[in-house]
């Protein structure tokens, strides 16, 4: 069973809402609230952890079974903050995909900022200025791993899903080594359950009107783009 985790911030509808709409008979997704990487200690009592990759793959085995219903043959974990943990991804499922999705830095902050999530959850999100500081460091540590990790993250820009859908839908399905589905291009023709911040995203073809959307807001968000520090392109 391989299992394809997405490490990016809510930046735009996610990439598996889009691309695997054909496998909607295969594919099982975690609940919103499941343990991360199976290191929540709410759910999970973890052994020690250590650098050993035996030891790693051990943390792993609560977060396949009994999660994954007996007919699913992929998982997809797309919680926000699994870009932190992608060093021990590598270890505890050494077989999984790392999907990193991208887009406009300012674009990317801009809908964390206009997103309403649970209390206590991703509290950086209200702050303009703590916005900018964390996407800072997320770019910092996203270009780690790229260092360490080499072809284990596959890189997706969302101005490029925007202007070539089926391109990139086909590239994105080739790294995961699945066989590519037309009703991967009409993911929006789909009667399951959608319980992510992109709900009515997913429900729409793929459109172009959020693109630069921050220009709309521009004199309003001038503590966040004083403090983004990545190409801004």
């Amino acid at each position: 069973m391989r299992t394809f985790l997405q490490a990016r911030n809510r930046h735009f509808p996610p990439i598996d809402d889009y691309a695997d709409q054909g496998f909607s008979d295969a594919w099982w997704r975690p609940r919103p609230d499941s343990p991360v990487l199976a290191l929540d200690a709410r759910n999970h009592v973890c052994p020690p952890l250590c650098s050993t990759s035996c030891t790693m793959r051990g943390v792993s085995s609560p977060y396949l079974p009994p999660q994954a219903s007996d007919t699913a043959r992929f998982i997809t974990d797309k919680m926000p903050d699994n870009f932190r943990f992608i060093g021990m991804v590598k270890l505890m499922l050494p077989n999984a995909r790392i999907i990193h999705c991208r887009r406009d830095p300012r674009d990317t902050c801009l809908s964390v900022f206009k997103s309403f999530f649970a209390a206590g959850i991703h509290d950086y999100a209200y702050d303009l200025s703590e916005l900018g500081q964390y996407y800072n460091l997320y770019r910092d540590l996203m270009d780690h791993w790229h260092d360490v990790l080499p072809d284990f993250i596959y890189d997706v820009r969302y101005e490029d899903v925007i202007s070539d859908q089926e391109t990139r839908s086909r590239d994105l399905l080739a790294f995961c080594g699945l066989d590519w589905n037309d009703a991967c291009l009409e993911f929006y023709n789909t009667d399951r359950p959608i319980r992510t911040a992109s709900t009515a995203q997913v429900r729409r073809p793929i459109y172009k009107d959020s693109l630069q959307l921050w220009r709309r807001y521009e004199k309003f968000i001038s503590p966040l783009l004083e403090v983004l520090r990545f190409p801004l392109s």
